[in-house]
């Protein structure tokens, strides 16, 4: 039986969680926002009275670049509260016997002179080991306790070692002249049996483990590799050993439990830019696993009013250890429908394709480190005018080539979870002019929750960029503002080549099932930069609720901001921020 607390704990986090993992799982759309923002006022504030510049176009959030940039910071973070979740559901995962073997069978009182021991060869132990055991009770006074305390002196010997199909033990017999037979259970490998695998193979699942028909496997070597196994695959898996059905073998049913195979989900929020709509409306399939060695395929397509955005993945298994690689091409088009902007007819779309190798390099029940790097290729294009032939011109055509090495850290406590992440993008990029510029930006993040009585949690997050380079490019900046950064606020308010924006949360079930649940937050952001306004600091506090029921889930929240003014103008007084999601 799984222990209640790991399972309530994984409940805890994944219903506090859920409004930013459905936020997270809509900007694989390619649809959330990220305005570029230079030497000029928030979104919304500013009347235009001549032609919009390339980054007066890019500062409001009409990039397509920036869209697809902000997409993979936001599905990155989806991933890793995913590898949170099912890490917390299987930790402690260990190989369990069932053991039908039966000793010795008589009163504690009977007591003899032992003179001698028959004891069977051991491969495992060195003579001198039990040796040191056995000579303690050699013509002694015992009785069967002192026996049964020997054999379990040597099952130490056993375990210290690592294994477990190992055991000495006190057969049924006759004892006769204080002499007494003890026997040595070496189980060798005998047969593997896989069961529960609909959509795993069988090879796929035996391969992870180092059980070799005739060898005694080494117990703490299975727990090591099944851990492995559950913290860097979907599924879950549980190992039996029992006595073999042939002499002297022990054999294995390894039993794997896997999540349901294609998904379904459709969602709707107001996540999105006030200049291309903010309700947005999309569809997300997921199949685990595609041809049997759980390599997953997913794709999402995304529709507000002036938002068009897919995307296609693939993951592919590369080794036993964990390692795997992304394949990740996604696209959009873009169409201002609202804002100073409207009138000017601005049209853009973009296309990425990414490849991102994943190396875990620990993995235990106390924490799943990994190292990986990516590599990006990007194209956008951003045009304005009429739909006459010949009387649109170009404003933004530019190509992105990027390579970004990142280590992330996940440590887990009895009721708390840690999450660090680093990484360095190397970025050559080249404009419409043909001018190419080539930053580097540091970025790391930081996840901590911690589970207190009765399922409440606090939670903080904090996420920052920092660079040497003075006017970034759109999809390079650092933003703030909306429902996964300082809420309250438009979707990326404010923008510039550095910055840092965290919140803490504390989160209340409302009953005991915890479906329904009550939030209080505060949130703060700061921009900097020689391209930052004057006003670069964002601060917000508000409440919320949270909801799920089956497949269903839902979350309202209410955003006040703490600073109103910006460039002599005010924001609105509260921003409501919602969202549904339903999974088939």
């Amino acid at each position: 039986m799984r222990d209640k607390n790991r399972w309530s704990i994984a409940g805890e986090f994944e219903k506090r969680i859920w409004p930013a993992r459905l936020l997270a799982v809509l900007s694989l759309s390619g649809f959330l926002v990220m305005p570029s923002l230079v030497l000029a006022a928030p979104a919304g504030f500013e009347q235009i009275n001549s032609v919009p510049t390339d980054r007066e176009i890019q500062r409001r959030g009409d990039n397509p670049a920036a869209q697809l940039e902000r997409n993979r910071e936001e599905m990155e973070r989806l991933r890793f509260q995913e590898q949170i979740e099912e890490d917390m559901t299987k930790r402690g995962a260990k190989v369990e016997r069932k053991d039908t073997t039966s000793e010795q069978k008589i009163e504690d009182e009977v007591t003899f002179r032992l003179q001698k021991i028959n004891m069977d060869a051991s491969v495992i132990l060195k003579p001198e080991e039990l040796n040191a055991v056995t000579s303690v009770y050699l013509d002694q006074e015992v009785a069967i306790k002192d026996l049964r305390e020997m054999t379990e002196k040597i099952n130490r010997l056993y375990s210290e070692k690592g294994y477990m199909t190992c055991r000495a033990l006190l057969p049924p017999q006759r004892i006769h002249a204080g002499e007494i037979r003890v026997r040595l259970i070496e189980g060798k490998t005998g047969f593997v049996i896989v069961s529960g695998n609909r959509h795993t193979k069988e090879r796929y699942i035996k391969d992870w483990f180092s059980l070799k028909p005739g060898e005694i496997a080494k117990t703490t070597d299975l727990n090591r590799e099944l851990q492995r196994f559950n913290g860097t695959n979907d599924a879950q898996l549980r190992m039996l050993l029992r006595a073999g059905k042939e002499p002297g073998t022990t054999d294995y049913e390894i039993i794997i439990y896997e999540p349901q195979n294609q998904t379904v989900t459709l969602y709707v929020d107001n996540g999105g830019y006030e200049t291309t709509g903010t309700v947005r409306e999309g569809i997300f399939y997921n199949m685990r696993s595609v041809s049997g060695i759980r390599d997953s395929l997913r794709a999402n397509y995304l529709h507000s009013r002036g938002t068009e955005s897919w995307a296609l993945g693939y993951t592919l298994p590369l080794n036993r250890r964990g390692m795997k690689l992304d394949f990740d091409y996604s696209g959009n088009t873009t169409d201002v429908k609202k804002g100073p902007f409207r009138d000017w007819g601005i049209k853009g779309h973009a296309a990425a394709a990414s490849m991102t190798l994943r190396v875990p390099f620990q993995v235990d029940e106390h924490s799943r480190h990994e190292a990986g790097l990516q590599f990006l290729y990007q194209k956008s294009k951003t045009d304005i005018g009429t739909k006459i032939p010949g009387a649109r011109t170009n404003l933004t055509n530019d190509s992105v080539r990027r390579y970004s090495p990142y280590v992330s850290f996940i440590h887990y406590g009895k009721s708390s979870v840690l999450h660090h992440r680093y990484s360095v993008l190397f970025t050559n990029r080249k404009n419409i002019d043909g001018v190419s510029d080539s930053p580097q930006i540091y970025q790391a993040s930081f996840f901590w929750q911690k589970r207190y009585h009765g399922g409440q949690t606090i939670q903080a997050q904090l996420d920052g960029q920092w660079t040497w380079k003075d006017m970034l490019s759109s999809s390079d900046r650092f933003y703030i503002g909306g429902a996964n950064s300082v809420r309250g606020y438009e979707e990326s308010f404010l923008s510039g080549e550095k910055g840092f924006s965290g919140s803490l949360t504390y989160t209340l079930p409302l009953n005991k099932k915890q479906t329904y649940r009550f939030y209080t937050f505060l949130d703060y952001g700061m921009v900097s930069g020689d391209s930052t306004l004057e006003d670069h600091v964002l601060a917000s506090g508000g409440v919320g609720l949270s909801a799920t029921f089956r497949n269903l889930s839902a979350g309202l929240s209410v955003g006040i901001p703490f600073r109103r003014k910006f460039m002599g103008e005010e924001v609105k007084k509260a921003r409501i921020h919602f969202a549904v999601s339903g999974t088939m």
